[in-house]
């Protein structure tokens, strides 16, 4: 408890709790593949576990998806301006070697005088065909589309566009296109839909024979469109890539809030509600993960129980804490999207 004298009158306020939280362990910062990254391609950043995060970037979801150059890391939160820095993580990006070509080597059909066709790739340190065939040169003896994989010293790669080769009896349906609504980054327990374009029969990397698939687990993703038998063609890799979950609370948290929010997790507005035995003015202050103030409204509250509505609209996804004037220790963790 504390108590003052002002002009010899004496005053005595409550005792006050203070919880003293220490700040989290160092965090580190996990890849998905190499730190040199060829350019064009991606590459996740994962933090260890914890209860919030704020990356250098400005984002606030454990893993982040990095593109381009550049040094990053992450602060991670054991209570709202309590916080561990990790290294610095450093991204490169290289070179790709050019889009490779491909020829016949003589005619470029298939028929019953010329039952096979030779395709040659233009030169590189090393290829791979969608065949899965090695050599510069490979035989074909079907008709479809076909495409070959340059590889670079440096271990970047560049793939051709597809060559068509036509039979007789087959001219390869036009190369398919995956398709999907919304980011090809996903969350766990989310589903990414991948449709192809439409065609007689379809067949997925994932074993699917459906025009869609769900896909609710990262990798990459192709399909092969058939008119016909034996006579296809093989869609461009989809890559698809899953976040990491953050740490589900702080541990500190107090779940017996005199506040609700609904809906929680929420996105563009958020209804607030409380009970009040009386008539009073409350003032409803909002805090990011860094302490940071982001909201603050009165609140003309009655006898019973109140509701407002925040527009949050302006917020970026992550965590943030809401609290009445007076109820600080009350905090309520808000999930926006």
């Amino acid at each position: 408890s504390v108590t003052t004298v002002t002009n010899g009158c004496m005053q005595h306020a409550p005792s006050a709790q203070v919880i003293v939280v220490p700040p989290p362990v160092i965090p580190s910062v996990s890849a998905t593949g190499p730190l040199d990254v060829c350019q064009g391609s991606q590459v996740m950043l994962t933090s260890s576990p914890a209860p919030g995060y704020l990356w250098s970037n400005g984002a606030t979801t454990r893993s982040i998806v990095v593109n381009n150059a550049g040094t990053f890391s992450v602060r991670t939160y054991a209570a709202p301006n309590c916080f561990s820095v990790s290294n610095p993580v450093a991204i490169t990006t290289l070179p790709v070697p050019p889009k490779p070509v491909i020829v016949a080597m003589g005619v470029n059909s298939l028929n019953p005088f010329n039952p096979a066709v030779a395709l040659r790739s233009s030169f590189a340190n090393g290829y791979e065909w969608s065949t899965g065939e090695t050599t510069r040169t490979i035989t074909v003896y079907t008709a479809g589309s076909y495409r070959v994989t340059a590889m670079a010293h440096n271990g970047c790669t560049a793939t051709s566009d597809p060559y068509i080769v036509s039979s007789y009896f087959c001219i390869p349906p036009p190369v398919p296109v995956i398709t999907y609504t919304g980011s090809n980054v996903i969350n766990p327990g989310d589903t990414l839909i991948l449709r192809s374009d439409s065609a007689w029969k379809y067949s997925w990397s994932t074993g699917d024979t459906t025009q869609s698939v769900p896909v609710s687990f990262p990798g990459v993703f192709t399909v092969t469109v058939f008119n016909g038998p034996n006579c296809f063609s093989t869609s461009d890799p989809v890559e698809v890539l899953m976040l990491s979950l953050r740490k589900k609370s702080f541990p500190e948290e107090n779940t017996n809030h005199p506040i609700s929010a609904s809906p929680n997790p929420a996105s563009g507005s958020i209804r607030f509600s409380v009970y009040s035995e009386n008539r009073d003015i409350g003032v409803l202050r909002g805090i990011d993960i860094s302490g940071r103030i982001v909201s603050v409204s009165e609140w003309v509250l009655a006898p019973g129980k109140n509701e407002t509505i925040l527009d949050i609209s302006a917020l970026s996804p992550g965590l943030y804490y809401f609290w009445l004037d007076g109820k600080e220790g009350d905090r309520l963790k808000v999930s926006v999207q």
